[in-house]
């Protein structure tokens, strides 16, 4: 479910700031893992500004969870990628927008439902023109199968690194995969998982993406699970096309720059205390499970 929420009005600011996901618990610093980024959206008028992690996968697009792109929620809404690893400085939605690459589409998978257990929770971001400097995260295309299980996974994302203390800087954490489900990888274990902020944010296996953060327990205490790109092909591959050799499975490409000692989990959030938080109405905005 949809856990909602709002922290009072901490100065005159006329910008509030709306967070969709989870972060890293039990991470560090990541500033390697470029090809994930921050996505931010807010309507024509900047009354409020959501974010979300998102991973690049082709120099014009980025995935991320279809609940933070629904059009349902983001009425009109307007977006941006933040490629840095701390958004920390930028204290307002003025100044962070200087800093955002324009997006000229945000595509939310048609067949994404609302209601638990959020199938099809993936989406699609187009930028406005390539990103020539990062290396993007090649997409695991094969089925995925039960031997999965338990291995190594790293997650990544910006967000909460401890439950309800925003936080706007990219975090990365070595875990594990826990179990295999018909539309979701579930990913963590009781050290090291997503929070508030990562949602849209990569899981890892052996240099390919596996899923993108959709949803985890209230209260940042578990695993959370990540939407099984191998499942939905289809729709990615309308705005990804295939490589020529379309056999990435794990050990099939790595991020240039990657440390496979790193680690972390994906959510979405927005501000920490010298960050986007400062002078704003911080509204948190999390996929949950009772």
């Amino acid at each position: 479910m949809r856990t909602l929420a709002v922290l009072p009005l901490l100065a005159a600011c006329s910008v509030p700031v709306s967070t969709t996901g989870q972060d890293i618990i039990g991470g560090t610093r990541s500033t390697g893992m470029t090809a994930t980024m921050l996505l931010a959206g807010f309507p024509a008028d900047r009354s409020v500004l959501t974010t979300c992690t998102a991973v690049l996968v082709s120099p014009t697009v980025l995935l991320t969870s279809a609940h933070c792109i629904d059009t349902p929620n983001h009425p009109n809404y307007l977006y941006g990628v933040f490629t840095g690893d701390d958004a920390g400085p930028y204290p307002t939605l003025a100044a962070l927008e200087p800093h955002l690459v324009s997006v000229a589409a945000v595509h939310p998978n048609p067949q994404y439902q609302t209601q638990s257990p959020f199938l099809a929770d993936i989406g699609v971001v187009v930028l406005a023109q390539p990103l020539t400097t990062v290396t993007p995260l090649p997409l695991h295309r094969t089925p995925l199968d039960a031997t999965i299980t338990g291995k190594p996974a790293l997650i990544v994302g910006y967000g909460q690194t401890t439950y309800q203390q925003p936080n706007q800087t990219r975090f990365e954490a070595m875990t594990v995969v826990g179990a295999l489900e018909s539309d979701t990888v579930v990913v963590g274990d009781a050290a090291k998982h997503g929070c508030l902020g990562d949602s849209g944010g990569p899981a890892i296996v052996e240099g390919v993406l596996v899923g993108v953060d959709s949803y985890g327990p209230t209260g940042c205490g578990a695993a959370s699970h990540y939407r099984r790109v191998d499942s939905h092909l289809a729709f990615i591959d309308q705005y990804v096309p295939p490589p020529a050799s379309a056999d990435a499975g794990p050990s099939g490409g790595a991020e240039a720059g990657m440390d496979p000692s790193g680690g972390g989990d994906g959510g979405c959030s927005t501000g920490h205390g010298a960050g986007l938080g400062i002078g704003l109405a911080l509204l948190a905005l999390r996929r949950r499970r009772r």
